[in-house]
């Protein structure tokens, strides 16, 4: 697992209560972790933001990108190289 991959774990851990442990990348998260409603990608949105130093517009994040573990780190990974959104 990357360095991301790694940092999202804790970051999950911290805001929604999963145990990081437990995470791989194939691990389901949208429809998967209860505590990932509305208010908790909201809150997740901003924990990613303040650790990566990133500003995700509501909306701007493609679908799926919740959909795993492993599809959340692709997105970020593509963020922080420069490709997609802004």
């Amino acid at each position: 697992m990357t360095t991301i991959g790694l940092t999202l774990r804790q970051i999950l851990a911290d805001t929604l209560g999963v145990e990081a442990a437990r995470l791989e990348p194939a691990s389901p998260l949208l429809g998967a972790v209860p505590a990932l409603d509305s208010l908790g990608q909201l809150a997740l949105l901003q924990a990613l933001e303040d650790r990566f130093g990133l500003l995700i517009e509501p909306g701007e994040m493609p679908a799926g990108s919740l959909a795993t573990l492993g599809s959340l780190e692709n997105y970020l990974c593509a963020r922080l190289c420069g490709w997609g959104g802004t």
